[in-house]
């Protein structure tokens, strides 16, 4: 029995570990302000300060949703990894981590 918990822990560490992005619904800025999904780009501006990058993409609507729209990326780094905060319309409708390595 320990042996199959052992193996199931170690497949979900493992699995992490070795992810290359995933989605998360918000991150902790500098100077400690929340981002998340559904804010404005005001409010991300306000919280997040001036983007490191910016460009036009097509974004996914929501998690797994598999519908896709003409928007906005903006790029933040963080203290963990690079945020790639998307927007479609003026709201936030995605933001997606790429862990430092």
């Amino acid at each position: 029995m320990k042996r199959y918990v052992f193996s199931a822990v170690f497949c979900l560490v493992a699995g992490a570990a070795f992810a290359g992005t995933w989605e998360t619904s918000g991150f902790r800025t500098a100077n400690g302000q929340l981002v998340r999904v559904g804010m404005t780009k005001a409010e991300v501006r306000v919280d997040a300060g001036t983007p490191a990058d910016k460009g036009k993409t097509q974004v996914k609507n929501g998690s797994g949703s598999g519908k896709r729209s003409g928007g906005e990326v903006w790029t933040y780094r963080g203290s963990d990894g690079i945020y790639s905060v998307s927007f479609i319309g003026d709201r936030v409708a995605r933001i997606d981590v790429a862990p430092f390595r």
